[in-house]
């Protein structure tokens, strides 16, 4: 256990030394290596290099595929000598589809209906009916929600409310109904506040967008103005970071990232 009284001036002098050493092993003299990591060949990595067309694979089955993205599945089952599937019979059909779209389980009438539907467009048509449900935006907004960090109160010590976090839900469903395109539903996020607005009701839309930048777990009892301003900032970078390109930059803010190409030195750029 360390002393409870201060350490001696020229013991504090010894450790200042030591770490300016390296900080070696005594049992062997040794500096401990320093990492020092190969930025130039970190920013290499294929996830960094833009995406290139490739070319699709032939098979065997040609009448299986439908869309190229299955000629990819299938050559992959081809090679290791499987089949695909015969397909779903159209009670297993629509149960997929709502719990994939909609998130809920169709009502027994539903069932029936589609099951003696004799359109031959009758899936394309649910489909389309599900896709066009308000559950929809409430299935699949709820992926979004999680990466936000949505939540109604601001957690950790305090756990203070936020009676008015249901607006930014709202708005990431309502985005999500109205098939907003993805490039205006992050700007909308990260810059709504400086956005130019239609009419007032566009504005408050704008506003609200920005309920992605205040979300997420807060330290109310922090004593220090700047440590709270500094860990709020660092917060929302590293959501952003995550979110929207992948990276977990919060490392950075203390030391060299380790895993990716981020110094020190760029956080605070």
């Amino acid at each position: 256990m360390p002393p409870k009284e201060k350490l001696p001036d020229s013991v504090i002098a010894d450790f200042e030394k030591w770490i300016m050493m390296g900080a070696p092993d005594p049992r062997d003299g040794k500096a401990a290596p320093f990492f020092k990591p190969d930025w130039a060949k970190s920013k290499n990595h294929w996830s960094f290099k833009v995406p290139k067309q490739p070319d699709v694979p032939k098979v065997k089955n040609g009448d299986w595929p439908r869309t190229d993205v299955d000629r990819f599945v299938l050559a992959e089952l081809e090679e290791k000598s499987l089949k695909p599937v015969g397909e779903a019979d159209r009670r297993t059909l629509i149960r997929r589809l709502y719990f994939d779209l909609n998130g809920l389980p169709p009502t027994p009438k539903e069932v029936d209906s589609f099951v003696k539907d004799t359109d031959p467009q009758a899936y394309e048509k649910l489909v389309d009916r599900l896709l066009g449900s308000e559950h929809f935006g409430e299935r699949w907004g709820r992926h979004w929600l999680d990466v936000a960090r949505y939540a109604e109160s601001s957690g950790k010590e305090s756990n203070i409310t936020y009676p008015h976090a249901w607006r930014y839900r709202d708005y990431v469903i309502d985005s999500f109904n109205a098939d907003k395109p993805y490039n205006q539903f992050i700007r909308e996020q990260i810059a709504g506040d400086m956005m130019r607005a239609r009419d007032d009701k566009h504005r408050a839309e704008l506003m609200t967008a920005t309920g992605f930048l205040a979300m997420g777990p807060k330290s109310h009892n922090e004593g220090s103005r700047s440590q709270f301003a500094a860990d709020l900032a660092d917060e929302q970078i590293e959501t952003m970071s995550r979110s929207m390109l992948g990276l977990t930059i919060a490392c950075a803010r203390c030391h060299d990232h380790k895993f990716d190409p981020i110094p020190q030195r760029e956080y605070y750029a």
